[in-house]
């Protein structure tokens, strides 16, 4: 593919057009963005009726401050349940999702130009765009940009859009040089602006607020020239207008100030370079500066705005190197984009032009021996900005190129960072949801009524101990053979002919000469390997199906534990990535809910660290069947061939013929073991497990009054409809009640997640 038609596949994929509807990446986000706005209102929701109960407690005051008095245990649990700390990790996840959604729904892929003022930036653009000077301003001096503009390759006749500041923007950034000069004002409406007396600021002999006046002057003294725009859009087809609202200059140098109220420029127009493909440009203004904020802003550009970013360098003319500035500009960058893999969309370009050469090679050099250290980008490139043909063939394309084959993995890696914030998220909400639940559960609000519920419905209605007891009788017949090793076996038994070797391999062998090649040598070079590949067959089988077979047995256990005619623990909360793993959801209920029920925690690890025990009773029947072919032992099943009176190409008839005699030994007497012992362990093993589960833990018993405690601790979990009525203090504990439940239907991990 063209770089048009790769760029035109990435933006398909993050839209979800084409060949990628209904799984274009903004489709995921747009649908998670929906679920932490709904979360966060719940959040916000409960943050009230919390702050209203903290209210009471603190002011000695209502039925919750009497219930506080009452239950020391309820004051600690209300307190502990603060949403504080799940807000602020859930705005973060918004805020994540709104930039990918911001990215992932642009028609374009952006690419910033940034570095400090005077180096090369504009000249840049213009080379790449074919724009002019009139309208990209690029004139020797000072920084003639104004104002954040956005080239955009389009076909159709040049024109743009300026998106100008609305005035709550503008007092915004005015005040923030009032706070600089430390005014003691704060600006209320637009109209005062005009009337911030200046002259009055005293800066002392700071030249740094000596700067930050010279522009605050501006935005009051030229206050007439741009307020009138201010809040609005406007169209331009006129080349010298366009420049009027970007620059600070107009090209007979006459300062202009219209860029004072705007926010960016938006340029259409055709790039030289057709195979360009949906890319836009933007030009930022050049650090250095001393307009506050532009750093921030740079920052605002490079998260929100841009796909890829070029870091322009001009090296001086006499003699240069890397300065601290470089450093820190580099530093910035990487800090602030940490997680976004820069080394696959920073592309850092040394503006070099005739008189700066050696000096620019020499800054090409040190630059290099940082490269992959502490610098990463995607390359290092020298340019000449002035020069098109150049800046197209040795850093448009390479860069396009670059960006073709690596965007998509960039946009992986953004949502697995923000993946990263969702499962914090995920843990915080988690954490706030289980100390809700401790009010409710542990808040010693319960009375007769309810104890003797929750004593009736777990010994009439717990059917774990049941469901247990009939899974032991299940493999209690102790002689029963396991059908699926048999079969296994069997497999192995069957294949064991492919390790014949081939009549071409032993004559290559025999024609060795010397002791390696004497018939005899070569027929036990050829059995020990057959020995070795039978011996790694049946160790396969082994690992395999014995991995398989206490997986079945767990699984079965586990199935019991979790079911609603079993011991019912589905509903009770746990934080975990796979809920429909059944390993994981033991281990978690292992690792979350039993630390103060040892027996119910032994009793659940023994069942996670089943280990069953056929590998070395396996290898051992293997090894015996083999003996008939095993010549390092003096053993009476030992078969060897007769090559006496062979002839030497009958040699190697003879010797196929002897391993191919000797395997239906060897398969029966693997299977004349294995039926004795081997086949019935699987079954005996699953009874002992099975049998020290219900002994340990419904028959033991501190094991019983362990298990009832661990059960009276999460029923309202696990008997929600039965306990629901029976919250005993009165409404306002019923409205906690209500808040876990509603809570609750948000606890699985994976509704945190964005799925990719």
């Amino acid at each position: 593919m063209s770089y048009k038609e790769k760029i035109d596949d990435i933006i398909s994929h993050r839209k979800g057009i084409g060949i990628y509807a209904d799984c274009g990446h903004l489709k995921f986000v747009k649908e998670k963005l929906e679920f932490y706005k709904g979360l966060l209102k719940e959040l916000e929701d409960f943050e009230m009726f919390r702050n209203h109960i903290m209210e009471q407690i603190e002011n000695c005051q209502g039925s919750h401050y009497m219930m506080s008095i009452e239950a020391p245990l309820y004051l600690q649990h209300v307190q502990d349940a603060s949403p504080e700390n799940v807000i602020g990790k859930v705005k973060a996840c918004i805020g994540e999702l709104q930039n990918l959604e911001s990215r992932f729904n642009r028609d374009t892929i952006n690419i910033s130009v940034i570095g400090r003022a005077g180096q090369g930036k504009s000249r840049l653009l213009q080379s790449i765009s074919g724009l002019e000077n009139e309208i990209i301003p690029a004139d020797k001096g000072g920084d003639c940009t104004g104002a954040k503009s956005v080239i955009c390759n389009a076909e159709g006749p040049l024109h743009a859009i300026v998106n100008f500041l609305s005035a709550k923007e503008l007092m915004e950034q005015v005040q923030k040089y009032l706070e600089a000069l430390d005014v003691k004002f704060e600006i209320g409406s637009i109209s005062d602006i005009p009337n911030i007396d200046t002259g009055r600021i005293d800066v002392g002999a700071s030249n740094k607020k000596s700067s930050q006046l010279k522009h605050l002057k501006k935005y009051v003294e030229h206050f007439s020239e741009y307020v009138s725009y201010l809040g609005q859009k406007i169209e331009l087809h006129d080349k010298k207008e366009i420049r009027k609202y970007a620059s600070q200059y107009l090209e007979d140098e006459t300062k202009v100030f219209y860029y004072l109220g705007v926010k960016d420029v938006q340029i259409f127009t055709e790039f030289p370079y057709n195979e360009a493909g949906k890319i836009m440009l933007v030009d930022t203004i050049g650090l250095g500066d001393t307009a506050i904020g532009l750093r921030d802003k740079l920052v605002e550009t490079m998260v929100n705005d841009s796909d890829a970013a070029i870091l322009l360098r001009r090296p001086d003319n006499l003699r240069d190197g890397i300065r601290e500035e470089d450093d820190e500009l580099y530093d910035m960058i990487n800090q602030k984009m940490d997680g976004r893999a820069i080394e696959k969309w920073l592309f850092y370009v040394l503006n070099i032009f005739g008189d700066n050469r050696k000096s620019g090679e020499e800054l090409y050099q040190q630059l290099n021996e940082k490269l992959g250290k502490t610098l990463k980008t995607a390359f290092i490139q020298k340019v000449d900005c002035a020069n098109e043909e150049e800046v197209e063939e040795r850093l448009l394309k390479p860069m396009l190129d670059f960006l073709s084959e690596n965007l998509a993995e960039v946009d992986a890696n953004l949502l697995a960072s923000a993946n990263s914030k969702c499962k914090d998220a995920y843990e915080a909400y988690f954490d706030l949801f289980c100390k809700i639940d401790a009010v409710v559960s542990e808040s010693s609000f319960t009375n007769q009524e309810e104890e003797d519920k929750f004593d009736s419905i777990y010994e009439d209605e717990l059917k774990l101990s049941v469901r247990i007891k009939k899974l032991a009788q299940k493999y209690s017949t102790r002689d029963v053979p396991c059908d699926e090793l048999r079969d296994e076996i069997k497999k192995v038994l069957k294949t064991m002919k492919s390790h014949i070797p081939a009549k071409e391999e032993i004559c290559s062998r025999l024609e060795l000469g010397g002791q390696d090649g004497l018939p005899i040598e070569v027929y036990h070079f050829f059995i020990s390997n057959v020995r070795t590949s039978i011996r790694n067959d049946f160790e396969k089988v082994g690992n395999h199906v014995v991995g398989r077979l206490e997986d079945e047995i767990k699984g079965e256990i586990i199935n019991i534990l979790k079911s609603s005619d079993g011991g019912m623990l589905q509903n009770v909360p746990l934080q975990q990535t796979d809920a429909d793993m059944p390993i994981a959801w033991l281990e978690a209920l292992v690792d979350q809910k039993t630390k103060d029920y040892p027996r119910v925690q032994s009793a659940l690890n023994d069942v996670l660290n089943y280990k069953m025990n056929i590998e070395g009773l396996l290898g051992y029947y293997v090894n015996n069947a083999l003996d008939c072919i095993d010549c390092e032992y003096n053993r009476p099943e030992y078969l060897e061939p007769d090559f006496t009176n062979i002839d030497a190409e009958n040699v190697s008839e003879v010797i196929c013929q002897s391993i191919q005699n000797a395997l239906p030994v060897i398969a029966n007497r693997v299977c004349e073991q294995i039926e004795e012992t081997l086949l019935k362990i699987p079954y005996n093993s699953y009874c002992a497990l099975v049998r020290k589960f219900y002994d340990n833990l419904l028959y033991d018993k501190e094991g019983k009054r362990n298990l009832k405690n661990f059960y009276r601790k999460n029923k309202r979990m696990i008997w929600k409809d039965v306990f629901l009525g029976l919250v005993s203090r009165n409404e306002e504990m019923k409205k906690w009640e209500l808040y876990n439940n509603s809570m609750a239907q948000f606890k699985e991990s994976k509704l945190f997640i964005i799925s990719f």
